[in-house]
Formats: C-alpha cells, structure tokens, sequence
C-alpha cells in the first residue's frame, strides 16, 4: 500500500510547526522528531528503492518505476534538509555523519536499480 501524497504533506507540516521556535521545553522534542522524520524518510526511500529492484528483476517495469520515483522523492527530501544551512541546529554532527553515509548508500541502490535500455 502506497502512502498518501497527503499524508506526508502532512507530516512535513507538523514537523515545521514544531521548528518554529517553540518554547526551551519542547526543543528537545523539536530535535527527536526531526531525527524520528529523518530517519524514517530514509527508511522508507529504502523501501521503496527495495520494492523497484524486486519489480524490476520481475519484469513489472510499470511499477518498478513508480517506486523508484517515490524512492528518489525521499532521497530528494533527504538531502534538500540535510545540506540546507539553517537546518543543521536540529541535528549533531555525528547524526548528519550517519544520515550522509546512510544517503549514499541509498544513492549506489537507486543507481543500480535505475532501468536499463529496454
């Protein structure tokens, strides 16, 4: 079952609300949920990026390709918050480590998963 378009529209709204300066108490808060957000979003581009290669090798090219598009879309997002400056206050250097490390990973698995020339 694929996720509503929605649904993380929605997710992505709540997680900004809580980043606009809410009060000290809710900071920590503020930090678990981006770092719960971020992974997640890798977890599922990993998924995804899983389900294309399994479609792809079954020749169902049809879907294959519409999880690889929602695979790179988590990728996309991934890396548009990781590499954007004003964000790095929500995560530790060691996180952002891991979190670059993971995303390559992620990057050599959607490169081998694109299609070749049918």
């Amino acid at each position: 079952m694929r996720p509503r378009q929605s649904d993380r529209a929605c997710a992505i709204a709540s997680l900004l609300i809580l980043m606009s300066d809410p009060p000290d108490d809710t900071k920590e808060c503020r930090y678990a949920l981006t770092m719960d957000f971020l992974r997640t979003e890798l977890a599922t581009a990993l998924v995804f990026a899983t389900l294309a290669g399994h479609y792809r090798k079954s020749g169902r090219h049809d879907r294959a390709d519409r999880a690889l598009s929602d695979a790179e879309n988590g990728f996309e997002e991934i890396v548009r918050f990781l590499y954007d400056p004003k964000n790095a206050k929500y995560t530790t250097a060691s996180e952002r480590g891991d979190l670059k490390h993971q995303i390559r990973l992620l990057r050599k698995i959607l490169d081998a998963v694109k299609p070749s020339h049918r």
